[in-house]
């Protein structure tokens, strides 16, 4: 178990956390401790959590109103539906132009394939007049 902070050394480090939030900087054990110009991370680091936990809670108090919330949830869930719907169109329309490529392709791989037998039943053939021509020599 720890040793016990002092009330001055505790006033201390969250005069130094209340300057550091008030200049827009984000209290840190680094940041208290260059403010303060002294003290150790294992005395400040204590008095930050509960400074934190106590934000923590007065954020959870300052919630919205209920029926805020509700509007902003009817709101995001009509968003949602809207943003899925044009994801959902243009994965269909993507996946439509993949379709059209890889037919596409698959036609031009045909047709190569057909030059391919054909250069090689030409290739045959000109082998066979080359034997012929050199018998004939």
């Amino acid at each position: 178990m720890g040793k016990k902070i002092s009330s001055e050394k505790r006033q201390e480090v969250l005069n130094a956390i209340e300057a550091l939030v008030s200049s827009g900087h984000t209290p840190s054990l680094r940041a208290i401790r260059d403010h303060l110009g002294k003290g150790s991370f294992a005395t400040i680091q204590p008095i930050l959590k509960d400074w934190t936990d106590k934000q923590r809670e007065i954020e959870m108090r300052e919630q919205a109103p209920p029926e805020i919330i509700e509007h902003v949830s009817n709101n995001t869930h009509v968003i949602w539906k809207r943003a899925q719907k044009i994801a959902l169109a243009k994965y269909a329309n993507a996946q439509r132009k993949l379709n059209d490529a890889v037919n596409a392709l698959k036609h031009e791989n045909d047709q190569l394939r057909q030059k391919i037998f054909l250069l090689e039943d030409r290739n045959l053939q000109l082998a066979i007049e080359n034997r012929k021509l050199r018998k004939g020599e």
